[in-house]
């Protein structure tokens, strides 16, 4: 699978999830229902969760469109980066959020999705770093 596909796959997950929270969040927040309406029913903080969502979203936009520029390299970074603090941000407040929401699987199912994105788009950005690297030292021709 070339790195332009495993960038797409990565800005599908973040749109299809970060958009689906969102709605989830302000669906909770202003009409008590939905799988997130027991945090964020009239929440103050809910803003926190649904911006958080939001920019997932939007930063899958942000990669779907570089999927195909010839220098991915710093988007599969910055995609690696996006996980480890989402994944990160799920670890440290595993148990308030998921464990009061009752979806400790859920939680442990997104969790390891982004573990393994930042796995995946480091080995694409080393994967075209010796790629260039293997370009810049051959003799030319």
């Amino acid at each position: 699978m070339s790195t332009s596909h495993r960038l797409q796959i990565n800005a599908a997950f973040l749109m299809l999830m970060g958009g689906g929270a969102a709605v989830a969040d302000a669906v909770g927040h202003f009409f008590n229902r939905g799988p997130l309406a027991a945090a964020m029913f009239r929440a103050p903080l809910a803003i926190s969760s649904f911006e958080a969502h939001l920019l997932a979203l939007l930063f899958g936009i942000v990669l779907w469109t570089g999927a195909q520029r010839p220098d991915r390299r710093r988007l599969h970074v910055l995609s690696a980066t996006i996980h480890v603090i989402l994944g990160g941000s799920n670890l440290l407040f595993f148990e308030p959020a998921f464990g009061s929401l009752d979806m400790r699987g859920f939680g442990v199912v997104i969790t390891a999705c982004h573990f393994a994105f930042v796995l995946v788009q480091t080995l694409a950005a080393l994967q075209l770093s010796r790629s260039a690297a293997e370009v810049s030292v051959r003799p030319a021709q």
